[in-house]
């Protein structure tokens, strides 16, 4: 079994693998279809952060103040690429979190779940409502089956499927559909935190890595 230092270590990897596929190699299909790992498992860690965290508040700020980090790097990028300038990963992460505290209160749905997801549809996040939702569907699968493995992962499975299945109707992206091979480094997840080197490594490389990833752009591209 791995621990959530690993699994935060998979994501980083396969994130920055598909980085360099897309800004790099001319979206390169191998580099790009191991980067479909990494925003399940962010998700997954974000539901599993959620219950263990010891101050939520500080969660959610850490997600913005690195999310407008990496903002400019981000839009750059996207203008580079002749995309359309979207709130990176870390905005939708923060929604998500939001959602989460609306959906343990539970007297709260109607009040806070719709104008959430109302903002995830009509504001341009990266991974959109179905981040969103699938973060929601992460969180819901393990507070449900936490104590029985096999469905825990199906359950897992079912959500992955449903979210990935649903952006591929919606954006066209075929790709997209390897994301649910996460469920391999997901179902391997045993529930424990492990030891994370630099504890907040991941927050510093988001935006560290685009501004570094935008500076190669402009020199050498």
């Amino acid at each position: 079994m791995i621990s959530s230092a690993v699994l935060q270590w998979i994501a980083v990897v396969a994130m920055t693998i598909d980085h360099i596929g897309y800004y790099f190699c001319n979206d390169f299909f191998p580099l790009r279809v191991i980067g479909r790992l990494a925003m399940p498992i962010f998700c997954l860690l974000l539901a599993e952060g959620f219950v263990h965290t010891e101050s939520r508040p500080r969660y959610f700020a850490r997600l913005i103040i690195f999310g407008v980090a990496a903002l400019a790097p981000h839009m750059a990028l996207a203008v580079l690429m002749h995309e359309h300038p979207s709130l990176n990963v870390l905005f939708t992460l923060a929604l998500s979190l939001i959602a989460l505290v609306c959906v343990e209160k539970k007297r709260w749905y109607l009040l806070g779940l719709l104008p959430i997801f109302a903002l995830a549809i009509l504001v341009d996040f990266e991974y959109g409502i179905w981040g969103v939702l699938m973060t929601i569907g992460f969180y819901f699968a393990r507070q449900l089956f936490k104590h029985n493995r096999p469905i825990l992962i199906l359950a897992q499975l079912l959500v992955l499927a449903a979210a990935n299945i649903s952006l591929l109707f919606q954006y066209g992206w075929m790709i997209q559909l390897w994301a649910i091979a996460a469920i391999v480094p997901i179902a391997l997840y045993g529930g424990k935190k492990g030891h994370r080197v630099g504890g907040r490594f991941f927050y510093y490389y988001y935006p560290l890595h685009l501004f570094v990833i935008l500076l190669i752009k402009l020199l050498f591209y």
